[in-house]
């Protein structure tokens, strides 16, 4: 019984590995026939004359904006009286670096040739009211110099890359004098926003640079050429505005019976990022202050660009610039900077601006 037991083994393992022989044989068999008739078919069909025809790539140069809107150069914050927020000229000028630095980016990305450097007002802060006079960090003169050249260097960068056109309009925290902000337009030249906008237009107009003198400071229309139409850009700075939607109505329907449609409204004021189909509000470059948290707003530092298509389409983009460790701000004199806040000895001190450039 165990001779016949291990003959059955035997004979099962046999028929087992000539089964899996057969398979493995059935297997090859196939795989031979179809390399076969491949081979053959291949031979039936030409494959060798084929012709790719060269073709071109449709690339347009591409317009762009670039808005820059209550940098509010001349505010100190202090991160224990400002809901952990830190703002100063050095901050400033590392987030506009920042700023710039990843516009470029963007445009080169996308293929843009001209960029059209809009301002909306607040670059500086005027001291109308009590708390704002105690925080300034310098003299309202000495620091619309520092902001006219922070915005100069950043200029020049985007002008190593692009046709850069430079407009504005005013902004309400910035004027000179200390009554309600007027919509006329020769008290509103009453405007450090003016003031820095004309001082950058003396010193880079023969550079190549483009400067587009607004008609109207407070609500100017900017004609910008596309490839298939003109596109009808207003500048507010939006203190007049509600921060809704329907403040694009509110605005466009002065120029309806002129027959101008307005494609797009760029606005600030309210340091909140809000977009909406025809009207932006853009953010600060502050970010978080008492003043933002008073409107309901939870905000962070921002500045917005905008890519234009050949038909008009807008592609709004927000760039963040709370983090700018490591980013080397533009230059600025140091000694032009007088941090009252903290040192009550520099607060106005008198010095002579040697050379600007």
């Amino acid at each position: 019984e165990w001779v016949e037991a291990i003959k059955q083994r035997s004979q099962d393992t046999n028929n087992y590995l000539r089964k899996v022989n057969r398979e493995q044989f059935r297997e090859y068999n196939s795989l031979e026939e179809t390399y076969k008739q491949y081979v053959e078919a291949l031979q039936k069909i030409d494959l060798s004359n084929i012709q790719i025809e060269p073709h071109k790539i449709n690339v347009r140069p591409k317009t762009a904006i670039l808005q820059v809107t209550d940098t509010h150069f001349n505010t100190l914050l202090i991160p224990n009286d400002s809901l952990g927020n830190e703002y100063n000229f050095e901050i400033a000028s590392r987030r506009f670096k920042k700023f710039i630095a990843e516009s470029i980016r963007q445009f080169s990305s996308e293929l843009v040739t001209e960029v059209y450097f809009c301002m909306t007002g607040d670059l500086i802060s005027s001291s109308r009211r009590l708390q704002e006079v105690l925080c300034q960090n310098s003299s309202l003169c000495m620091a619309s110099v520092l902001a006219t050249k922070i915005l100069m260097q950043g200029i020049i960068e985007l002008a190593q890359h692009f046709n850069v056109n430079v407009t504005f309009c005013v902004g309400n925290e910035s004027r000179l004098n200390q009554e309600n902000f007027s919509g006329a337009n020769i008290l509103a030249a009453e405007n450090f926003d003016f003031l820095i906008y004309h001082s950058l237009k003396l010193i880079l107009a023969d550079k190549g640079i483009k400067f587009i003198d607004p008609e109207n400071l407070i609500k100017p229309l900017i004609k910008i050429p596309l490839k298939n139409r003109e596109f009808n850009l207003i500048l507010t700075h939006g203190n007049f505005l509600k921060c809704s939607e329907g403040d694009y109505a509110k605005i466009a329907s002065q120029y309806l019976n002129q027959g101008k449609k307005i494609d797009l409204i760029l606005c600030g004021h309210f340091h909140h990022n809000a977009m909406f189909e025809k009207i932006v509000f853009c953010g600060s470059m502050i970010g978080q202050t008492e003043y933002s948290c008073n409107l309901g707003f939870v905000t962070r530092p921002s500045q917005n660009i905008y890519i234009l298509s050949d038909n008009g389409d807008v592609s709004p983009r927000i760039i963040y610039l709370d983090d700018i460790e490591g980013i080397e701000g533009y230059h600025f004199e140091q000694e032009l900077s007088a941090y009252s806040y903290l040192d009550k000895t520099t607060y106005n001190t008198t010095v002579t601006i040697k050379n600007l450039c």
